[in-house]
């Protein structure tokens, strides 16, 4: 599921920022794992609802996050990516 996040935000205009708190626990995630560069709110700072007051920016796919992408795709059988 974290990969589809990935996809997601590599899809959208970056910087992209999102208040949705699953969100928020995938790129802490993807963070963690150097796929994205994002300013993320401490974890104690995100609540457990859907929708938080304090927001995550993603500032951009790394690299490394490019090179999962493109596995990712070729294994799925997905080409020209």
């Amino acid at each position: 599921m974290t990969m589809e996040y990935l996809r997601h935000f590599a899809e959208q205009k970056l910087p992209c920022e999102t208040f949705a708190a699953l969100e928020i626990d995938a790129l802490r995630v993807l963070r963690d794992a150097e796929l994205i560069m994002a300013f993320i709110p401490p974890q104690d700072a995100v609540g457990h609802d859907s929708v938080n007051d304090k927001s995550a920016m993603v500032l951009t796919i790394t690299k490394k996050g490019r090179q999962a992408l493109r596995e990712a795709f070729q294994r799925a059988g997905i080409t020209g990516v």
